[in-house]
Parts: C-alpha cells; sequence; structure tokens
C-alpha cells in the first residue's frame, strides 16, 4: 500500500494504542508549518510535541506519547499546487477514492468504504483496509487508515498503521483531526 505524496511539511504522530483510547484530549499543541499557518491541535496529556525543519523549507513534527505499544499516524502538508486542486470536500473525495482504489490490489477487503470526518476547521474522508501479503508480526502492522483532511488552508495526507483492526491509534487520530485548526502563523512564534 502506497502514500505517494508531495510534501512541503510532515507531521508525524507516533500513537500508544492499547490504552491510549481511554485517555481525552486535553493538551492543545501549537505547531508552526512555515509559510503556511499554525496548526492547533488537541493531544492526550503527557505527550510531547517536536518540531523540527526541512532542508525543503517544510516542517516535521514528532507528537509521541511517554510509553505503551505503539502504532504509527503520519501527517503530510500537501504541496500548495495539489492542496489548490483540493478546494471542495467533493475534490477530496475523490482523491481520497483514487489513492484508495490503489490500494486495494494488496488489501483483504474487495470494497472500498469512505468514512467522512468533519472537523472545526474543515472536513476530510478517509478508508480502512487490511494488508493481504502473510507477514509475521514482527515485520509490522497490518492494518491502514489512510485519507486527506482539510484544516483551513492545509490539506493533510494522513496515514495510521496500526497492528490492530479499529485501533485506539485510529481512533486517536480521527479525534485529533476534528479538533485541528490552522490560524495564520506569527512571525514570533517561528
Amino acid at each position: 500500500m502506497s502514500r505517494g505524496t508531495v510534501v512541503t511539511a510532515v507531521l508525524v504522530v507516533v500513537l500508544a494504542a492499547g490504552t491510549a483510547g481511554a485517555q481525552a484530549l486535553v493538551e492543545w499543541q501549537e505547531l508552526v508549518i512555515p509559510g503556511v499557518c499554525s496548526l492547533r491541535v488537541a493531544v492526550p496529556q503527557g505527550w510531547t510535541a517536536r518540531l523540527e525543519r526541512t532542508a525543503a523549507g517544510g516542517a516535521e513534527v514528532r507528537i509521541t506519547p511517554e510509553s505503551g505499544p505503539r502504532a504509527e499516524v503520519s501527517m503530510e502538508s500537501l504541496a500548495p499546487e495539489r492542496a489548490l486542486a483540493m478546494k471542495s470536500t467533493g475534490a477530496i473525495k475523490a482523491t481520497v477514492r483514487t489513492m484508495g482504489e490503489g490500494a486495494l490490489s494488496t488489501a483483504v477487503e474487495k470494497k472500498l468504504m469512505l468514512e467522512r470526518v468533519d472537523g472545526t476547521d474543515g472536513a476530510g474522508f478517509f478508508y480502512s483496509l487490511t494488508d493481504n501479503r502473510p507477514q509475521p508480526e514482527a515485520a509490522g502492522p497490518r492494518y491502514l487508515t489512510q485519507g486527506i483532511m482539510a484544516v483551513g488552508q492545509l490539506r493533510l495526507a494522513v496515514t495510521v498503521l496500526a497492528g490492530e483492526p479499529d485501533s485506539a491509534a485510529r481512533a486517536m487520530a480521527l479525534d485529533m483531526l476534528r479538533t485541528a485548526e490552522c490560524a495564520a502563523a506569527k512571525e514570533s512564534r517561528q
């Protein structure tokens, strides 16, 4: 299952599976995406966020829990020209459907089901698939949730990889996206 997106900034979130779903989203993190906006998102208390600028002028953010089993959630800001092509939720849905149909060939599922996620500052669409290739537990997660979320002027390509279906990591990632806001970045915070 490929991700194939052009990025200007990368946001990577490593989430605790298992008990993470029971945690409340209580801490607000503000992450400045250079030249775009300040992404504000609620994350579970006790998680830390780290922002690094990339050579391409974007930013990489890592948000990690203190402990526990892990699943990985990555959020990539689409390049401006690609984001402009997805101004409407209809365009986002069509793009996500195309992405998902391309991933069906390596999935257990034979039909793509899209899920709409409405947030504070936009909406997005996601699909979930199970990798059909036989692999041992140590080979990595088999469950994928992927899609695109509009957060203000940002278009985030989101991938959740988990070791179990309907994981706490997936639920937490979608809850975080529901709270996300994109405000004009302040020069003093850059």
